[in-house]
């Protein structure tokens, strides 16, 4: 498979990452999947610290709607092994960003799924655009993890619950 690579030179907006708030550089994976969705149909992102295992494999076999599928967890000690991350399944964690995308129900699958791969195509392309307008006017308190947090409160709020679950 071809592995696209881009750097912060491919994109117009300049690279000032010691001023952003924590979590606004990741704006960049998102246009990176964007840019790259206009040479090809269907596009996994591989975060650089992702083990690729055999299991990824099974990432070709998913269906995608109109929305990325990503693995449950990273890795298995995500939930084994402590991690700076809050338990996000508990319905208190990311009140503030749930508010900011209008997320006003309580009735959602609360998983919380790291963005480190995902499998996207052209059907995915406005929902990575919506994604992507969460980074005007950014605010680390509401996403502090960047386009993770904004994913995952988007298809809370949507009711995507198809995913690729444990995978790895």
């Amino acid at each position: 498979y071809d592995i696209l690579v881009y750097s912060a030179s491919d994109f117009d907006e300049v690279w000032d990452i010691e001023n952003w708030p924590q979590g606004y550089s990741y704006k960049f994976k998102i246009m990176s999947c964007l840019k790259a969705l206009r040479d090809y149909d269907e596009v996994i992102w591989l975060d650089s610290d992702v083990v690729v295992t055999s299991d990824i494999d099974l990432l070709w076999e998913k269906k995608v709607d109109n929305y990325p599928l990503l693995p449950k967890y990273r890795f298995d000690n995500f939930i084994r092994w402590p991690q700076s991350k809050g338990d996000m399944r508990n319905h208190w964690e990311l009140s503030e960003g749930k508010q900011k995308v209008g997320l006003d129900h309580t009735d959602f699958e609360n998983g919380y799924y790291q963005a480190c791969a995902m499998l996207i195509n052209r059907a995915c392309e406005s929902f990575l655009k919506d994604v992507l307008s969460y980074f005007n006017n950014f605010d680390s308190l509401c996403f502090p993890f960047g386009d993770e947090t904004i994913i995952n409160l988007l298809l809370w709020k949507y009711r995507h619950r198809n995913n690729l679950g444990d995978v790895f």
